[in-house]
């Protein structure tokens, strides 16, 4: 739903506990390059998901992050149905060549 998309693009929350569960771990996952904790991983249980899905989520975050370095390195550009839902992340340092980088 769009309040769910809305509050995961702010990092707000999530009413459903079980949402939230997936939120904060691939949160963590992410955040920790993959070396989510025992803490972590206690939680997601906790939150009604299974070894099987942590490997989805680590499946899921290394498909997004691979995704996201071939897109930095050959900058195509967004669909015109998309732009309504472009995203603008952080400014960042400025790389070489003075682009910003998040």
């Amino acid at each position: 739903s769009k309040d769910i998309v809305d509050a995961l693009r702010a990092e707000r929350p999530l009413k459903d506990p079980k949402l939230e569960g997936l939120r904060l771990f691939v949160t963590a996952v992410m955040k920790k390059m993959g070396r989510a904790d025992q803490r972590d991983l206690d939680a997601f249980y906790k939150a009604g998901y299974s070894k099987a899905h942590v490997m989805e989520v680590v499946l899921g975050v290394s498909r997004g992050t691979i995704g996201n370095y071939i897109n930095h390195i050959a900058q195509p550009e967004l669909d015109k149905a998309f732009e309504p839902h472009r995203i603008e992340l952080g400014k960042g340092k400025p790389d070489a060549r003075g682009s910003r980088v998040a």
